[in-house]
């Protein structure tokens, strides 16, 4: 308990000490059209997030003995480190991509990557020699959805505090060491979330939410040898923990793809994004996305807590949620666009 509070004492300290020193400085997040800010925020506390994390990560293997992943670590320092150039100075699409792909391999190398995907009652895919590629293509993917989903107050974080909640839960039921690390970063990012609760003090930045994004795409490489029992699972289990923010940035992505659009372009087409266009604010919408993403982390859990027997229920369930909840958004987003189209005095 000590470790978790001082964890969450010192994030929320260091990230009031970066928020007064970008306005000194004026290191700020200036709002433009595609933006869901109205007015300059100073952007990048992550660094605090990944400091205390990656303390906490180090603390964590000597406390408890767990396996020490180089590849994560040194994996996390690099995607931190470009992504905090990107904050900066904005780097191009193409040196960030390189980073977040040459992290992946390293912590696959460190770790190992997916060599089964376990659906549960007795279905399951090999991958055989693809296991790297779809993992890295996995590792990847997250660490740019995490970045895409990233636009309005909390919501990075209430997805944060989720995944971090699952995993630790995950680790704990399997006796895993590594549920330290992850309750020590549910406390770094719960101090941000006060700071970052609408209207935002302060932006979490890409240094923030790309290092989010691969600590939680690694967890399920972190854990896999410490719970071979459970390791066909973990992929699956690894999803539904981020379900949220994959299902909304794969929707988004193919949409695009079909509309031959850049897909690494700024836009404002993500499906949180509509609700805020539909006249949802910011607290609002991070709250659905929140009871979200614990009803498909709770999925998760349910499908690591057993044989698996009943997950294609489970994944079931969450896909038919999906849909209506895309639905129901859909609907409001139209409406809520021919009300602004409609002439005043119609």
């Amino acid at each position: 308990m000590l470790i978790l509070c001082t964890s969450g004492v010192l994030a929320y300290v260091g990230i009031a000490l970066f928020r007064r020193q970008s306005l000194k400085r004026q290191w700020l997040d200036m709002p433009n059209e595609r933006s869901s800010h109205e007015r300059p925020t100073p952007r990048g506390a992550g660094i605090v997030v990944v400091s205390v994390c990656l303390l906490g990560y180090l603390l964590t293997v000597f406390v408890t003995g767990i396996h020490f992943s180089w590849g994560y670590f040194v994996g996390a320092i690099l995607v931190a480190f470009v992504s905090w150039l990107d904050d900066l100075y904005s780097l191009a699409f193409g040196w960030r991509l390189s980073a977040h792909i040459l992290a992946a391999v390293l912590v696959i190398y460190s770790e190992g990557a997916w060599n089964l995907i376990s659906l549960g009652s007795g279905v399951e895919f090999s991958l055989l020699w693809t296991g790297p590629f779809v993992t890295t293509l996995w590792v990847v993917w997250v660490i740019n959805a995490y970045n895409f989903m990233d636009g309005i107050d909390g919501i990075a974080g209430v997805q944060g505090l989720a995944a971090s909640a699952a995993w630790a839960a995950i680790c704990a039921g399997a006796g895993n060491g590594t549920y330290l690390f992850a309750l020590i970063v549910f406390s770094a990012v719960a101090a941000f979330v006060f700071h970052n609760w609408h209207p935002a003090r302060v932006f979490i930045g890409d240094v923030g939410s790309a290092f989010l994004g691969f600590t939680f795409a690694a967890m399920p490489l972190l854990v896999a040898n410490e719970i071979p029992s459970k390791a066909g699972l973990l992929p699956i289990a690894s999803i539904l923990v981020l379900w949220p923010f994959v299902f909304d940035t794969a929707l988004t992505l193919c949409r695009r793809l079909w509309r031959r659009e850049l897909i690494w372009t700024a836009h404002r087409e993500h499906l949180y994004q509509r609700l805020v266009i539909a006249g949802f604010s910011h607290s609002t919408v991070t709250m659905v996305y929140g009871a979200f993403a614990v009803v498909t982390s709770s999925t998760a859990l349910l499908v690591l807590s057993g044989s698996g027997n009943f997950s294609l229920i489970i994944i079931g369930f969450v896909l038919v949620i999906s849909v209506f909840f895309m639905f129901i958004i859909s609907r409001a987003y139209r409406a809520s666009t021919r009300l602004a189209d409609t002439p005043h005095g119609a």
